[in-house]
This record gives C-alpha cells, structure tokens and sequence, in this order.
C-alpha cells in the first residue's frame, strides 16, 4: 500500500509540474523537483515513520558515571534533522551518544529508539552538522565527524568520549574522559591537526600568507581556541586559492 502511495503520489507531481514546465528551459530540473516534493509528501503520509523510528529500544547503561556523561554536549535531547538511507528527516527529536557513536530518536510516544548509525549518512544537532566519514586509512577512522567548514579545503572535528574505571575501597566508580580530534581535508586525504605547525604544513603552498594572517590575528590553536583558527586559516586559504584561479 505504501508503495502504491508513493508511486500514485509521484505521478500525480510529476503530471502537475509538467504541465507547467512546458515553459521551463530545463525539463530535467521540473522532473528532479517533482520527484523530491513527492518524496516529502509521502514520508508527511506516513508520518510518524516507521522507516526512521525502526530499532530497539535504548536502555542506558547499567550504572552511573561519577563525573561526565556519554553525550554530545548534554543529556538533553534537541530537535533536529537525520539523513538515514538517503531520506533526510526534520524537526526530529534525539540525542547522539558519543562513547558509541549511536544515535537515539525519541518517537511521538517518548519511545528512546537505537536506530543503525551504519545507515545514517548526516544528522543536524545543537547547532552543529555532522556526517559520516568512511576511515580507510590510519590518519581517520569511521565514524561522526563535525563539519566546521565546508570549503576547498574542509574543517572537521570529532569528538571522542572514553569511559574510565577506578576502583577505590573495593568500589568500581566510573567516569568519562573526553578529548576532540580535529582535521582538514584537503583533496581527498584526511590530514590531523592540533598544532600550527600542522596546519602550515598541509597548506605549506599558501605558507607564507597564512604566517601573515595568523601573526596579524593572533591565532591560537590551543583547545579553546583551535575550533575558530581553523575556521579563519581555512576560509582565508580558500580566498587566497580561489584568486589565483
């Protein structure tokens, strides 16, 4: 019945905007438009989705951390988008589980669902938009990464969490150890980064001008301060390669 939802849905679109992209200079455009709005209006048919809300139920853990918790900036829950097999999904509520990197939704009956991060492509949450790096290589794994910028030359972050045990007067107690990893990609190759001269040396081609830039600016790639530099190195690398082309 869905798929004849869908496919009834479709048709119906593509006939409408049709008929009026006789006008068009671009059919093809018309039809990819159609095609995405009748996309929209079905997963709105069927909502709430039993594509995105499929999974178990998220039980936690069986004990309590001492100091820290497993998730993304805070144990609340914030209203976002996911991408999850190619369907791009709004205004859904859930929360990202660093330690595993699993992502929970919450669906319209407060159900905490564990959905497959394998099968999620993208996610917005608290401002920030992460996607899924495929590792093939020593210099990154697998897994989220926080896109900062997303130029010629992109900035990402990713934020690891680590669960640390201490056992003091024969009691186990746990806490989280966190650490951010950041890295630009430039090409296709992940390069890390935690020091200037890191970044100088990925973008050695622009090396005397980012000098410059980072004297005249005062930048500093401590822990507090890494996140915005690398922002500023990277937009005014781009500036910089795009007037010479």
């Amino acid at each position: 019945m869905r798929k004849s939802l869908l496919l009834n849905l479709i048709g119906f679109i593509v006939l409408t905007d049709s008929a009026a992209a006789q006008q068009s200079i671009d059919d093809s455009l018309s039809l990819q438009s159609a095609f995405a709005k009748s996309l929209v209006v079905y997963h709105k048919a069927l909502y709430p989705s039993a594509t995105l809300y499929s999974g178990i139920k998220y039980s936690g853990y069986p004990f309590p951390f001492k100091e820290g918790h497993p998730f993304f900036v805070t144990t609340e829950t914030d209203t976002g988008s996911v991408e999850k097999d190619g369907v791009l999904y709004h205004d859904v509520r859930f929360i990202y589980e660093i330690v595993r990197q699993i992502i929970i939704v919450f669906n319209p009956q407060g159900d905490a669902i564990l959905i497959n991060g394998d099968r999620v492509s993208a996610f917005d949450l608290h401002g920030y938009h992460f996607i899924r790096v495929s590792g093939d290589s020593s210099s990154v794994k697998s897994g989220f990464y926080a896109l900062l910028y997303n130029g010629n030359v992109k900035v990402l972050y990713r934020p690891v969490k680590l669960i640390r045990s201490v056992i003091d007067d024969r009691k186990e107690e746990r806490f989280i150890d966190e650490k951010n990893y950041y890295y630009l990609r430039k090409g296709n190759e992940y390069y890390p980064v935690s020091r200037k001269k890191d970044v100088l040396k990925v973008l050695r081609d622009k090396k005397p001008e980012l000098q410059q830039i980072i004297r005249k600016e005062h930048l500093q790639f401590g822990r507090r301060e890494i996140s915005a530099s690398l922002i500023r190195v990277a937009t005014y690398y781009d500036k910089l390669t795009n007037a010479q082309n």
